[in-house]
């Protein structure tokens, strides 16, 4: 039976092996379908790596794990974190192998498939076929049930590695089908190529398999590889059938048996891809938790026989590829063939539980395995469809495996990356192809050995896309990557050559250098040019254009018209490149705007340089350069004003706001005479309104024009004026209409705006939202300002006027001026409008003001100056046309009086003279003269407070008025009619009151009383100690009560305060009470006491310090120093002791006081806290507050009152409430008193005291303290305060705090009292015990504990404290009877029986054995004596007890006593003693610190007090002999208390009487010694420190002495260093001038040689006109005028020689001055020397000052004498000051000198004109003399505009305008030279010839130019340093020492002479700037009125 089953189970196996091969194709399809089934690939799951080793090369790891069992070298492995690619620091990639770590099989997401698929347990309809057991001896048995996830075993966990813990597996259904094969096959797909990287382990749940094969598939499992068979050994024919086939009786083995192969071990192996079989793990010795196992490492080891070598290891598996491909797998399959069985299944097969035990369990496979990705990737990742496993590629890889280049990347040919060399291993990544970015692949060529490009782009072409395509040619500015580096050609047809095929020819694709042609050159034609053959050549144009398209024609440019004289022209135009100045397309003619076409190539045409508002257009006529001027101008530019007419500025058009209409208040002033531009302002509040009337514009050019209305105001605010607005009305026509007609109906609003006004003084604002008001010249307005509201304002505007600045955007000169210009111009527009700004840019403005001025106006205005009535002349300024007015009139037209002034006149107007405290302002009435009064301030004629008229000026108040002289004027006295004697008061304003009456104006009652009436007022009876202040109701009388006080008269506490005193803030202090109880009274029976300290005693009582160094107790004082060690802002503090702390309630609102004083040392106030109180519940600090105990050097006594409000708490900076105050004196804690106050400081403190109170009889002098409380205590509490509980009660916490309430005590009814603390009951009755008495005492019986237990004795006595003691009686001699006397415990004997215990026989009796038999007859006497004796002792004992009872209740007896004095005698002796070391001590340590700051004053002084240090140590030797005398008596006197201490303890009494009187003795000889030696060395410290004081005042006045000289001579130095530096500066200064001198004089030398020679040339040129004019009879006196105009120019001439002449001998007073400068500065160098030798004086000094006062003496006086050097020093800057002055005045002369000669141009200028127009009309006659005329007067027109500048200038200004007139100046030279040249050359031949002399002229002109330019820019640099240089200050030298240093080590003895002595001292700079400036303007105004004098009339 078992062959043929053992037969038929063998046949079973081979149909398993065929079914396994039939069913492949199924099962591919099921696997398939589950390929992705819970396939979660993530990136850090797939690098976990074993732990049992640590991975290197993937494909390779195994020889890592053989290199580890041999134990080499980790060094030796491959870092597991390589990178495939990096960046190195050269930014270049460098590449690497991709070696990545082994990944876990478990963790990669893949799944198990089962086939057949129902072969998984838990799914059979069969339910029993649902069963399984286990096999071995213990069987279980359970349940399998895939619906039920806790019974599953599904296929998914084989691979989820025991998932959180869980023991999970895979279960087949059970052999329940026996003996059909329970063959199942579980595969595992990858769905990517991997390389198995470690032995595969099978881990089976129940058993292993005894057959199975393990497979692989490198193609997804189309076909399978066996990996291993495994197969148990079989039973032998023995043991089988003997009929079964094949049996021959030997034993096979089931791996021949099942699969015709040898068994063979791991190790046996003969190749590492050999297949064999095993039976190592398919036995069933172990049924649960088995594993099957492929090993790979032992396949690994062939590769090198012998011992292992890792790298050779490597290098075999690289080439091995046999071993490469078996160890790569895509899928593993285990085929199951046949479970593990204990034998039993043969017999088993109807038993479904025997059954139930064999099937197959896997809970895990694990391996290791690496992606195949041929080191070109190391991990294989989901692809991004999510159906596919790739490779994550790098080295310019891609594909699945990383198996083939990126498109790009063929350079070379794919390979795979090795691992070779070992270590790091070959990347062999692809190369990218050189395609220049232009095509997206290569394909490699072989035969080039390189990739070549495919389909280049970006027009590019060739293998590398390296060339363009034609018609394209490479763009060398773009990289060879740009996808611009192929560019067209772009050639153009009409300039390129045409090929054969009628194209143009393509351009060049390489640069020709040899012809200079660069790449993508086209082919040109002739005449043309360009890369693209796209222009003309140089002097062609027109390629494109017609006519004659195709060709280039000649640009035919005029070359003297073009820039450098170029030929070339604009190619398509044909427009020559002109000169800036020159026009049309040749430049053949001047531009618009220029004239004089240049003559050769370098010259330009002039530019008109018209003004733009001045002439009628920019245009000027192109030959003569002449402008032509609107009306009333004159000059070739048309700048210039005539005479009676000027230029308005940009603000004329203006409107007071003192004439317009307003219901603001009309105000003028003279100190605020800048802030308004008129005769006053209107000051203005919200609602108020301003109308400007008569509003109109003159515009003669333009029918309308746009103006910006502006409101000039004062503002004093820190907001701005928040809404207003302006309303401009048409009211009718104007005046000066053109029209005649107005276009607006009267009353039509034609603009309105909103308005804001800023904070400022005299500034200005304007509607910007709104825009510009268009204003018709036909129209007048009247504009009216609202003024809304001022919002966060001040409610008070000043609105000076109205102003229409016009919109300057509108102007010509705006429109033609550059950003630069138009930025200033509207800068002047802006600052024009504000009056705060109009002077500073009304200069620099005029120019751009004139040319706005006269376009608006159509030319010029008349002056119209009121002659004679304001004015002095009828001549205004030629800008601004303000006329020169008469003193107090004011104006442009001088037709009003200023402000300040009244009474217009032709006298002019009358000063104001208003009072400046009585007035509002200073300007008065301009009409009346009334000054405006303020309120309360009399007007003219009205009666004042001294009962007089009053006049105009405003100077007293009027009558029942006072306060003359405030801010708001005077104030009614308003004197009651009820309370006063009088209605007018004194200058303070009180009036007369009656009696019990006050007030200023008698309207209250007097401090005290109330009821105010005719009659007087009632006294308030208010009770001062809780009244505030000493008033009451004014009415009704009830007093103002302190806060803790009531009642009408303020004469009760409120509930809850008691003790009302005057000193308390509060009336009434509070009742503290702890908190138990809200009533209190004041304790009656206390007095006045004191817990005081007195230092004088010579005892500390207790205070400390923190350093107790720091303290010193003197006999009679405590001295305490300040250690140098605290930090700063540290101090000491004496520290209370005791007696001053805990419970001091009683001193609430009493005094702290103590006595002390400063006795060295500055006190440092860093620190306030001068008293510190810290106490209460929570150590709450406080300091008082109420005023600063700073001490000083005589004593002083400091109170402190304690309450409340005279205290701060520390840190919350606020004064504690009385409950708090009161709280920290229930419980003081620390009371602190400052000590130190600063280093260096010492104090003295005598005597520290704080009053209290006590219960006692007062002294009738000061009665009964009231300030210690008595309440009425709830809470069960008790005491004056509440702080105890009451007898029977204890607190409720059980501690000690007497806030806590109190509770009664819990003591059972045993007791009546307890600890108030702890609550233990007290006294517990008798018989009691226990903390609440709760318990009976020992012996006593339970529960009333009122009697002993039996056989006790005790009760309810004191014997045992309450206890009972045992009676112990004896049974015999009591007849048992236990019970004794319960108060003596005697026992009641029987019989004979005695004693206590009834134990012994009675007196008389023996033998207690035997019943204590009587003792004979003889012992009956003895018992009477006995009892006699026991009586005596009876009496004795109670004797004793009743003096132990007298010694307890009257105190110690006579002996007690008597020991207890001797005992306080010694101690005072020994206290005594100690404080005598002490001093001692103390007093050594003064010494020696005296000793030792002695020495360091000798060391300092060294000799003045040598004396005095010899007495000092002579006394301090005398002092160390008196210490060792006090140390010997100290010595003695502790002896002797030894001795006594001895003799009190150990001797008799008498005895220690004896020793106590003779160490009394002793002790009174010593304090004697102490006594006479504690004087002398007080005197001795006395003469210390006395000699101390003189040395440290002797010191310290010779330190103060050498500061001084110090800081002197370092004055001194300062001086001389300033001084020379301030020389040496000077001296530079002068160089320049004198080369300015020298410039100057050179240009006027020129000036007048070319003044002359014009002045021969007109005179010539005269002659020759006379010739033309010889038989003219008409026109004689026109020619004979002209020659008096000659004579008369000749004389000007020799005038302004003459005045040169004059200005010589200013000249030489500059030199003058300037030798007395070099005097000055000889004497300013010996000054210096002489300082430098002090300086070095006072050094000397300052160096032996600290050893001598006779060198501070030399010291001192060295500083007086340099004193009086460096005043005499002062005296000679002063001196050469005046002489600077003296200097400038004679400039001053120069300068009015030359305003006249000025004035005398004017004149001539005047007839020079009129000569001219006489010329003009003579020469009429011939055509060649008007030519030359008109010629002449063009010319010197510019003559005459700039003399009238100069001569306006020189009338209505001083020196400060000084920059204008060198302006003027400079402009009149520029203006001379270059018309007198023309006139002189224009005589001499005809218009060519005139216009060569015109060019030469010019050219000296521009010479001359730049020399008077340059000499005007020196000047102006002059004045500019003039402005600036302020009077020199000794003060302000300091700067100068660094400067005079370097300077004087550059000056010599020969550079002093050659330098001139270095010139000026700076005190002089600015006066002799000024001379020399004044010199030169003077000298330039002669030359100024010579040329004016070559004028000749026509």
């Amino acid at each position: 039976m078992l062959a043929r089953e053992s037969k038929n189970q063998h046949m079973m196996h081979r149909r398993t092996l065929n079914i396994s091969q039939m069913a492949s194709s199924e099962e591919k399809a099921v696997t398939s379908k589950h390929r992705w089934k819970s396939r979660l690939l993530h990136q850090q799951s797939c690098r976990v790596i074993s732990s049992n080793f640590t991975p290197n090369l993937c494909m390779f790891v195994l020889v890592v794990t053989i290199s580890f069992l041999f134990h080499e070298s980790s060094a030796q492995f491959v870092d597991k974190d390589n990178q495939c690619e990096t960046v190195n620091s050269m930014g270049e990639r460098e590449y690497s192998a991709c070696i990545g770590s082994p990944e876990k099989l478990a963790l990669l997401g893949l799944s198990a498939t089962v086939y057949p698929p129902n072969a998984t347990c838990g799914g059979d309809p069969d339910l029993n076929h649902n069963l399984y057991c286990t096999l071995g001896v213990a069987i279980t048995c359970a349940k399998c049930d895939e619906n039920d996830p806790a019974l599953a075993h599904p296929p998914e966990n084989i691979l989820d590695n025991g998932d959180n813990g869980a023991n999970t597996w895979w279960q087949s259904s059970s052999w329940y089908d026996y003996p059909t094969p329970l063959h199942v096959n579980v595969t595992i797909a990858f769905e990517h190529s991997y390389q198995v990287s470690d032995e595969i382990k099978i881990e089976f749940k129940y058993g292993r398999p005894q057959l199975m094969i393990l497979e692989k598939s490198n193609d997804y499992g189309e076909t399978w590889e066996v990996y291993q068979y495994y197969a148990a050994d079989e039973l032998g024919c023995a043991e089988r059938d003997a009929d079964e086939e094949g049996c021959d009786g030997t034993v096979v083995s089931g791996c021949e048996r099942q699969f015709g192969m040898p068994v063979t071990e791991d190790t046996a192996l003969s190749l590492p891809t050999d297949v064999i079989c095993t039976n190592q793990y398919s036995s069933s010795v172990r049924v649960s938790d088995v594993d099957v196992t492929f090993r790979i490492s032992d396949r690994i080891m062939l590769l090198t026989p012998g011992r292992i070598d890792v790298a050779q290891l490597a290098r075999e598996f690289e080439t091995n590829t046999e071993l490469q491909s078996f160890l790569t797998v895509t899928d593993l399959r285990f085929q199951l063939l046949m479970p593990a069985t204990d034998g039993l299944h043969i017999s088993a097969h109807d038993d479904y539980l025997g059954l139930g035990k064999y099937f197959y369990a896997i809970s895990n496979v694990e391996t290791f395995i690496c992606c195949v990705c041929y080191l070109h990737g190391k991990y294989c990742l989901s692809s991004i469809h999510g159906n596919e496993t790739i490779c994550e590629c790098y080295h310019n890889t891609q594909g699945k495996n990383c198996e083939e280049c990126l498109p790009m990347y063929n350079n070379k040919p794919w390979r795979a990356g090795s691992n070779l060399p070992y270590g790091n291993g070959t990347a062999n990544a692809c190369e990218k192809c050189d395609c220049g970015d232009h095509a997206s692949s290569c394909v490699y060529n072989d035969t080039l050995g390189y990739g070549v490009c495919t389909d280049c782009q970006d027009n590019t072409a060739g293998n590398l896309c390296e060339i363009c395509i034609d018609g394209y040619y490479r763009n060398e500015t773009a990289a060879i990557s740009d996808v611009d580096v192929c560019i067209e050609c772009d050639c153009e047809p009409l300039g390129t050559v045409i090929g054969w095929d009628n194209a143009t020819l393509p351009c060049a694709q390489y640069p020709d250098e040899e012809l200079g042609f660069p790449v993508g050159q086209c082919v040109c034609k002739d005449n043309t040019r360009g890369r693209a053959c796209n222009e003309c050549e140089e002097g062609f144009f027109g390629l494109t254009v017609e006519p004659n398209v195709g060709t280039c024609k000649d640009c035919g440019c005029d070359t003297l018209g073009t820039v450098n004289g170029s030929r070339e022209c604009e190619q398509m135009t044909g427009q020559c490149i002109c000169k800036d100045s020159t026009a049309t397309r040749t430049c053949e003619e001047c531009a618009d705007m220029y004239y004089g076409f240049p003559v050769s190539i370098a010259n330009e045409c002039t530019a008109c340089a018209c003004n733009p508002g001045g002439a009628t257009s920019l245009v000027c006529n192109k030959d003569s350069g002449r402008c032509s001027c609107r009306a009333n101008i004159s000059g070739r530019e048309c700048s210039n004003p005539a005479t009676l007419f000027y230029g308005s500025h940009l603000d004329a058009n203006s409107y007071d706001a003192w004439e317009a209409s307003s219901s603001c208040m009309n105000t003028s002033d003279v100190l605020e005479r800048s802030l308004f531009g008129g005769q006053g302002f209107q000051r203005c509040q919200s609602g108020g309104q301003v109308l400007f009337e008569n509003v109109k514009v003159a515009t003669p050019i333009n029918q309308t024009r746009t103006f910006y209305p502006t409101i000039r105001y004062s503002y004093s605010s820190n907001f701005v004026w928040d809404s207003a607005r302006l309303i401009v009305t048409a009211t009718g026509n104007s005046d000066v209409t053109v029209n005649d007609t107005c276009p607006y109906d009267p009353g039509t609003q034609v603009w309105s705006s909103a308005m804001m006004f800023a904070p400022g003084l005299a500034v200005a604002a304007r509607p910007d939202d709104d825009g510009p008001v268009v204003l018709d010249r036909d129209c007048t307005y009247e504009v009216a300002l609202e003024m809304l509201d001022n919002g966060d304002g001040v409610n008070d505007i000043d609105i000076d006027g109205l102003v229409l600045m016009p919109n300057i955007n509108e102007t010509l000169a705006f429109e033609i001026a550059d950003s630069t210009e138009q930025q200033i111009y509207e800068t002047c527009l802006q600052d024009m409008s504000a009056l705060s700004t109009r002077n500073r840019v009304i200069g620099s403005c005029l120019d751009f003001s004139f040319s706005v001025s006269a376009e608006l106006n159509g030319g010029a205005l008349r002056c119209e100056c009121d002659y004679p009535m304001g004015s002095l002349g009828n001549v205004c300024s030629a800008y601004g046309g303000e006329c020169n007015c008469k003193p107090g009139v004011g104006g442009r037209r001088c037709d009003q009086c200023q402000p300040g002034y009244y009474g217009f006149s032709d006298s002019g107007c009358l000063t104001c003279n208003c009072n400046d405290q009585g007035s509002e302002f200073l300007a008065c009435d301009y009409i009346t003269g009334q000054c405006p009064c303020k309120a309360g301030v009399a007007l003219d004629a009205e009666l004042n407070s001294n009962g007089q008229m009053s006049d105009l000026v405003c100077d007293t108040c009027l009558a029942g008025y006072f306060g003359f002289g405030t801010e708001e004027g005077c104030v009614e006295c308003g004197c009651s009619e009820i309370g006063s004697l009088d209605s007018q008061c004194d200058n303070g304003g009180f009036c007369t009151c009656k009696p019990t009456i006050t007030g200023q104006r008698c309207e209250n009652c007097v401090p005290g009383y109330f009821g105010f009436s005719a009659d007087g007022c009632e006294s308030c009876e208010c009770d001062p100690a809780g009244t505030v202040g000493s008033t009451c109701h004014p009415t009704v009388g009830t007093c103002t009560c302190k806060s803790n006080v009531q009642g009408a008269k303020c004469d009760l506490c409120k509930d809850g305060f008691f003790n009302m005193e005057v000193n308390n803030t509060d009336g009434c202090q509070p009742c503290f009470c702890f908190s138990h109880a809200s009533v209190c009274s004041s304790a009656t029976g206390y007095i006045a006491s004191e817990v005081k300290t007195d230092f004088t005693k010579g005892r500390s009582d207790g205070w400390t310090t923190s350093d107790p160094t720091a303290l010193n107790m003197n006999p009679t004082n405590v001295r305490l120093s300040h250690p140098p060690s605290l930090e700063a802002g540290t101090f000491l503090y004496l520290m209370a002791p005791n007696k001053f702390l805990k419970f001091q309630l009683s001193s609430y609102g009493q005094k702290l006081s103590y006595r002390m004083k400063l006795d060295t040392g500055n006190i440092d106030r860093t620190n306030v806290k001068y008293l510190v109180l810290i106490g209460g519940q929570t150590n709450m600090t406080v300091y008082y507050s109420q005023e600063a105990f700073e001490p000083s050097i005589e004593v002083m006594t400091f109170e402190a009152m304690l309450y409340e409000s005279y205290w701060t708490i520390d840190g919350e900076e606020r004064n504690p409430t009385a409950a708090e105050f009161l709280e920290i004196l229930s419980a003081v804690g620390s009371l602190q008193i400052k000590a130190s106050f600063g280093t260096g400081t010492a104090s003295t403190f005598y005597s520290i005291a704080m009053d209290s109170a006590k219960v006692g009889e007062a002294p009738s002098s000061t009665g009964y303290v009231t300030t210690v409380e008595n309440c009425t205590c709830n809470d069960n509490t008790m005491g004056m305060s509440c702080g105890s509980c009451e007898i029977g009660h204890r607190r409720t916490d059980g501690l000690s705090d007497p806030y806590d309430s109190c509770i009664a005590c819990n003591c059972n009814g045993r007791a009546t009292a307890c600890d108030p603390e702890t609550g233990v009951c007290l006294d517990c009755q008798l018989g009691t015990m226990g903390d609440q008495c709760q318990s009976c005492a020992a012996n006593v019986q339970e529960p009333i504990c009122d009697q002993c237990m039996i056989g006790h004795y005790g009760s309810g006595t004191d014997l045992f404290g309450g206890a009972c003691e045992a009676c112990n009686c004896d049974s015999v001699g009591t007849s048992n009877n236990p019970q004794c006397d319960n108060l003596s415990g005697q026992c009641q004997c029987t019989g004979n029986y005695g004693g206590m215990q009834c134990d012994t026989c009675d007196n008389n009796f023996f033998d207690f054995i035997a019943g204590c038999r009587p003792c004979d007859a003889c012992y009956a006497g003895i018992n009477s004596q006995y009892d006699g004796l026991e009586a005596s002792n009876t009496n004795v004992t109670d004797y004793v007890a009743m003096l132990l009872t007298q010694n307890e209740v009257l105190g110690a007896s006579p002996f007690v006593e008597r020991l207890t004095n001797i005992q306080s005698l010694l101690s005072d002796l020994v206290t005594r003693t100690q404080t005598v070391i002490q001093e001692g001590q103390d007093l050594s340590g003064i010494i020696t610190s005296l000793n030792s700051t002695m020495f360091q004053l000798l060391a300092v002084l060294d000799g003045p007090v040598q004396e005095a240090a010899t007495l000092a140590n002579a006394s301090v030797v005398a002092v160390q002999m008196g210490v060792a005398a006090a140390e010997e008596a100290i010595a003695s006197t502790s002896m002797a208390l030894i001795n006594a201490h001895y003799a009190l303890t150990g001797g008799e009494i008498q005895a220690n009487q004896l020793i106590l009187s003779s160490l009394s003795s002793e002790l009174q000889q010593v304090e004697n010694d102490f006594t006479t030696l504690t004087a002398q060395m007080t005197l001795v410290v006395g003469n210390l420190q006395s000699t101390a004081s003189i040395m440290e005042i002797t010191a310290d006045v010779m330190v103060r002495t050498a500061e001084g000289a110090v800081q002197l001579a370092q004055d001194a130095n300062a001086i001389h260093d300033n001084t020379t530096g301030r020389t040496a500066a000077l001296f530079v200064r002068s160089n320049s001038i004198d080369q300015s001198l020298e410039t100057l004089a050179t240009v006027v030398e020129e000036t007048q040689q070319i003044s002359r020679d014009a002045l021969t040339e007109s005179q010539r040129k005269v002659n020759e006109v006379n010739g033309i004019n010889t038989g003219l009879p008409a026109t004689s006196p026109v020619v004979t005028d002209a020659m008096g105009k000659v004579q008369q120019a000749l004389q000007i001439e020799q005038s302004a020689n003459n005045q040169l002449a004059a200005s010589q001998s200013i000249i030489d007073a500059v030199n003058t001055a300037s030798i007395a400068t070099d005097t000055l500065e000889a004497d300013a160098n010996s000054t210096i020397d002489t300082i430098n030798a002090l300086y070095d004086r006072v050094t000397q000094a300052n160096e032996k000052a600290l050893s001598s006062q006779t060198l501070v003496d030399e010291t001192f006086t060295a500083a007086q004498e340099m004193q009086t050097t460096i005043s005499n020093f002062n005296a000679q800057v002063t001196a050469a000051k005046n002489s600077a002055t003296n200097v400038l005045n004679g400039a001053q002369a120069i300068v009015q000198s030359s305003n006249t000669i000025i004035a005398q141009t004017a004149i001539i200028r005047n007839q020079l004109s009129t000569a001219a127009s006489d010329a003009a009309e003579g020469l009429a006659l011939a055509e060649e003399a008007f030519n030359t005329a008109e010629d002449e007067k063009m010319n010197l027109e510019p003559i005459n505009e700039r003399a009238n500048r100069l001569n306006e200038a020189s009338t209505g200004s001083s020196l400060n305008d000084m920059a204008t007139t060198i302006d003027a100046v400079m402009a009149t030279n520029n203006s001379v030279v270059h018309p007198a040249g023309v006139i002189c050359d224009s005589y001499t031949a005809g218009i060519q010839a005139l216009e060569t002399l015109v060019n030469n002229a010019a050219a000296d002109s521009a010479m001359a130019t730049t020399r008077t330019s340059a000499t005007a820019r020196q000047i102006q640099q002059l004045m500019n340093e003039i402005q600036n240089f302020g009077s020199i200050e000794t003060t302000a030298l300091e700067g100068f020492r660094t400067r005079i240093q370097a300077a004087q080590e550059k000056f010599t003895a020969g550079e002093y002479a050659t330098a001139i002595g270095i010139l000026k001292q700076g005190v002089e700079e600015q006066e002799i700037w000024l001379t020399e400036t004044q010199a030169e303007v003077a000298t330039m105004r002669d030359q100024i009125d010579a040329l004016n004098s070559f004028r000749v009339s026509p």
